[in-house]
């Protein structure tokens, strides 16, 4: 209801001074009284404004990869640590004598690799021994044939000669051709004997390989198993994987840790603390305005004079929605040398998205005055007209080419308007428009 009567004033407002304005050359009737500025040389800044939260570049979180009691804690808030620094140590017992019963069990396997090398060598001397019995059997075979030759060759000169040799001497020669061939068999027999020992030999020679292998095996298993052991042992102590302050922690001496199903958070790490980051959102109307090295200024709650100063390094293209609003993350790279800035702290930012460097500059409220009083209130996007205030008192249009604007003030970039012109803002409510709300609001 007030602006309704506000505007009924500045119709009145202005119906009246166009009257003043238009009236017959009466002495009489004074000239309306114009609000003006002057139109000024300088630089101009657009800009966006948001909020943000203050976080370190860099923050990680440390946990415990094994359960386990604390057994030692030796850092507290706002220590500065560096990388590999142990921060807490769990109970290691436990872990100590796992490695013992693996580098024991090692040792197990290492002497079974022992074990199967010596039957190897076994096996190969019995090998050995069985190629020289079948050289051997090789070699009565051999002279066994040769006597059963010399038999049979003699048995047949005694046979031709039967007439003049005694009968005794004939059966004599066949009966010795007999046992030659019957010690030949005997040879072959033992030849074949000692051939199946030589196969027998060799099978347990290849048994005794394969038993190495297995048991080499089980040595380098067995060793994983101790590394591994020798790793839940080192994990016992909890370091920090980066220099940094320590800004959380969440754990004391004698506290049952549980590493079941997650890490659970010991400590909470943030790197240097004299670059931070500002973490922002911003509106998706407005996102296209945003890139990336743009100059920014924030302020936060704990020191609301000073402006620090930042700089846009990443816009994240995953949006996010809250109650229907969809807005992006924005990054900000600040730097803070004497450590006032702290994560979490809310922060203010404006963020430059355009600016123009000793331009001509008008209020925008010169943009909108028109001396018909009502007037169009909207002004064309590439281009408007001003009023300005000549010597006589009266005004003259000058269209102007219209630049950026800050909401307040819009960069002119024509040369019709010259820098120090009174332009109009607009007209002194005359004395009839106050008395007419006057009553409007008293009745």
């Amino acid at each position: 209801m007030l602006r309704l009567l506000i505007a009924i004033a500045t119709m009145a407002a202005g119906a009246a001074a166009l009257a003043t304005t238009v009236a017959s050359g009466s002495d009489s009737v004074a000239t309306p009284a114009y609000v003006t500025a002057a139109a000024q040389q300088g630089d101009l800044l657009v800009t966006l404004s948001t909020t943000g939260t203050l976080a370190a570049r860099v923050s990680v979180t440390v946990g415990s990869q094994l359960s386990g009691q604390v057994s030692e804690l030796l850092v507290d808030f706002n220590d500065t640590v560096h990388a590999g620094q142990v921060l807490a140590r769990l109970d290691p017992r436990t872990s100590e004598a796992r490695v013992r019963e693996a580098e024991a069990s090692l040792l197990v396997a290492e002497a079974r690799v022992a074990l199967a090398r010596a039957a190897l060598e076994r096996s190969e001397t019995q090998v050995s021994a069985a190629e020289r019995q079948v050289a051997e059997a090789a070699a009565f075979v051999d002279r066994a044939r040769v006597m059963v030759d010399n038999a049979a060759r003699t048995a047949e000169r005694t046979a031709r000669l039967r007439a003049t040799q005694a009968a005794a001497a004939v059966e004599d020669a066949k009966a010795a051709h007999a046992v030659a061939l019957a010690d030949l068999r005997a040879a072959e027999a033992r030849l074949g004997a000692t051939e199946q020992g030589i196969l027998a030999a060799k099978a347990e020679r290849r048994s005794a390989e394969a038993e190495i292998r297995h048991a080499e095996a089980a040595v380098g298993q067995q060793r994983a198993v101790v590394d591994q052991a020798r790793l839940e042992l080192e994990r016992t102590y909890i370091r920090a994987p980066i220099d940094g302050m320590i800004i959380g922690r969440d754990v004391d001496v004698g506290q049952t840790v549980a590493a079941s199903l997650e890490s659970p958070t010991l400590f909470s790490i943030v790197e240097d603390l004299g670059k931070m980051r500002v973490v922002a959102s911003v509106d998706e109307a407005d996102i296209s305005r945003v890139r990336v090295g743009q100059r920014a200024v924030f302020t936060v709650d704990a020191y609301p004079e000073q402006n620090f100063a930042a700089e846009v390094v990443e816009i994240r293209k995953a949006p996010r929605v809250v109650q229907g609003v969809v807005s992006y993350t924005v990054l900000f790279a600040a730097e803070n040398p004497d450590a006032l800035l702290m994560p979490g702290m809310t922060a203010i930012i404006h963020l430059v998205t355009d600016q123009a460097t000793g331009t001509l500059q008008v209020p925008n409220a010169a943009l909108r005055f028109r001396p018909s009083a009502v007037g169009t209130m909207a002004e064309a996007p590439e281009g408007g007209v001003v009023w300005i205030l000549e010597a006589d008192g009266s005004v003259s249009p000058v269209p102007v080419t219209l630049g950026i604007s800050d909401g307040v003030t819009t960069q002119v970039l024509s040369e019709g308007l010259q820098p120090g012109q009174q332009v109009v803002l607009g007209v002194n409510n005359p004395p009839e428009a106050s008395s007419f709300l006057a009553h409007l609001i008293g009745g």
